[in-house]
């Protein structure tokens, strides 16, 4: 595979996750508010399909160099989502991730 379909397939993968987070906006905008509901690391997907919990895992796992650790609380060796965080991060990181792929 040579870099230019490498980065093809970045960038399909890039825009599916921004379409998913569209929606995940559209259904956060429908609400007047939003809360910040803190919600288990392994009970996320029964509230949103996006992302896994293998990938929150990763991003837990991380979260001192992708700066997720804004989104998470500890209580012992509980991990909790801020779930209103968590889409404000996401915000921020996709945007930057695009421009990395788009090579700006």
């Amino acid at each position: 595979m040579n870099i230019e379909e490498k980065i093809e397939k970045l960038t399909k993968a890039i825009i599916e996750l921004t379409n998913k987070l569209d929606q995940f906006s559209k259904i956060q905008t429908t609400n007047t508010y939003i809360r910040d509901r803190l919600i288990l690391l392994t009970k996320w997907n029964q509230y949103h399909s996006w992302p896994s919990t293998n990938g929150l895992r990763h991003l837990v796992f991380h979260e001192k160099n992708n700066g997720f650790h804004t989104v998470i609380r500890r209580v012992g060796r509980v991990v909790l989502i801020n779930e209103k965080e968590f889409f404000i991060w996401a915000d921020k990181n996709l945007s930057n991730v695009i421009m990395l792929a788009k090579g700006k």
